[in-house]
């Protein structure tokens, strides 16, 4: 569905044979060429073809975005599977260098009225509505309004719906990471609730890692979280931190943790449920390249206790100037063993295994995988597209991100940098 333009709509078929990958350029599907001024504000539902596949049993499908119109950056999210009344974000920042904004897909038969309610410091301090008309894509910015540099939102609607936030900055303090640009974007998380795990999370050299903690729950009493940190050696930091009504508050991992290392977190509270973003800010020196990516990547974490013990990622990608890694949780109080399965565009399939201690973070390199495991002469650039499926033996529980970084000139003149990171998809 294009954002006011006229048709407002237009469908296309794909085929996918088993196994491979396959991407959409749609940018190509809709005729508009990547600086054409004006272009359109797009939204996509994407289903299968029961009848003509009917031993199907599903897909999995991410929407990276690339941009260099002032910002050279890009950003990733996994589709949602699933519509909603009411979508819960922790941090929509706006004003000094930051641009948020509110999408919304309609993909129903009546028009929906969205509304906006933004909090901060105890008290909903703005709000907005705006009508999205049935089988059509509408955009709320909230950046005029003058609010505070970071709020929470909560984004309802009358019909079902989808929304993101996207987030776009420039120049901004990056802590450790410096000054930066670039630009994220999340899928609204459909509840609050007392436990949120994450899987990635860096504090090394150039790089600044925030959890910023929402307590919208309209009990109205403090959140009590519990910060614990979870290290590669296996080793756990644990710390306490309380979140008002209405509230928000920007944990500093890199104060708090020790330094220079990988950690995955579990996050969770008493007294009230919260929402738990996890913003980092880098400065990433590429491998194989002479190049840095600058920029920032935001990711709601996965709802706890830990449930899955398998996940998929569609996009990859490790030709030069692309760096991607898989990064794993072990929440559990048992070592697990973890069976992770690479699949490029040309067909081709490596496995491997990898063994996580209780309570420990675990990183891969996919990008030296493919290249050792998976690129051959005659496949062309098909073999560096990868997707990825993680699985546990006996059904044992973790978390698995998949972080990627790039700087490349993309086609004949789109040079673009920086970095994204997602939450396999779990089969919810």
């Amino acid at each position: 569905t294009i954002d006011g333009s006229n048709p407002t709509s237009k469908t296309l078929i794909t085929t996918i044979p088993p196994n491979p990958r396959a991407t959409r350029v749609v940018n190509t599907d809709l005729g508009i060429q990547s600086f054409q001024v004006p272009a359109a504000s797009v939204s996509a539902f994407l289903s299968i073809n029961s009848s003509l596949t009917p031993d199907c049993n599903g897909i999995v499908a991410e929407r990276p975005m690339y941009f260099s119109n002032g910002i050279k950056s890009g950003h990733d999210v996994l589709g949602a599977t699933h519509t909603g009344t009411t979508f819960y974000f922790a941090d929509v920042p706006t004003g000094g260098g930051y641009s948020s904004y509110f999408t919304i897909l309609n993909p129903g038969s009546n028009a929906a009225t969205v509304t906006a309610a933004y909090y901060a410091n105890g008290q909903k301090v703005n709000s907005q509505i705006l009508q999205v008309p049935a089988g059509a894509r509408g955009t709320i910015s909230p950046n005029s309004l003058g609010l505070p540099r970071h709020v929470a939102a909560i984004v309802t609607s009358d019909q079902p719906v989808v929304v993101e936030r996207p987030d776009y900055f420039s120049n901004v303090n990056g802590g450790n990471a410096g000054i930066v640009s670039g630009g994220t974007c999340i899928v609204g998380a459909a509840t609050l609730a007392s436990d949120w795990l994450f899987a990635e999370g860096f504090t090394g050299a150039g790089f600044q890692e925030y959890f910023v903690i929402a307590n919208l729950d309209s009990v109205a009493k403090v959140a009590n979280a519990t910060i614990k940190l979870e290290y590669q050696d296996g080793s756990t930091l644990t710390f306490q931190q309380s979140v008002n009504p209405n509230s928000q508050v920007i944990w500093n991992v890199n104060q708090f943790g020790k330094p220079s290392q990988a950690t995955a977190a579990e996050i969770t509270s008493t007294g009230a449920n919260i929402i738990v973003q996890r913003v980092m800010y880098f400065r990433y020196s590429l491998e194989g390249v002479k190049a840095t990516a600058v920029g920032g990547t935001d990711v709601i974490g996965q709802v706890g206790p830990a449930s899955s013990h398998a996940y998929s990622f569609a996009e990859g990608y490790t030709n030069t100037g692309f760096n991607e890694w898989l990064t794993l949780e072990n929440p559990t109080n048992s070592t697990e063993k973890l069976f992770v399965t690479l699949v490029n565009g040309a067909g081709r399939v490596y496995t491997q295994w990898v063994q996580i201690g209780p309570s420990t973070r675990s990183t891969l390199n996919i990008t030296a995988l493919v290249l050792q495991h998976l690129v051959h002469a005659d496949d062309g650039g098909a073999d560096y597209e990868v997707s990825i499926v993680v699985q546990s033996l006996n059904n044992t529980l973790f978390v698995a991100e998949r972080p990627m970084y790039w700087n490349v000139v993309m086609g004949s003149n789109f040079p673009t940098q920086g970095g994204t990171d997602i939450i396999g998809y779990t089969g919810l």
